[in-house]
């Protein structure tokens, strides 16, 4: 996901993309809204994410 925001130029991600992101790289399928709970589950938020590239 940092590699996706450092091609983006920073920002946040949206779900959309983080579910390309999970479906390329994992081979898996996430609605938009199912991102959430993953992110939940790996103790990330998409506030956090956009974190990532400014820190």
């Amino acid at each position: 996901m940092v590699e996706a925001q450092q091609q983006r130029g920073g920002g946040r991600l949206t779900t959309d993309i983080i579910a390309r992101i999970a479906k390329e790289d994992f081979n898996a399928t996430y609605t938009p809204k199912g991102i959430y709970g993953l992110l939940d589950r790996i103790g990330m938020s998409h506030i956090s994410i956009a974190w990532a590239s400014e820190g």
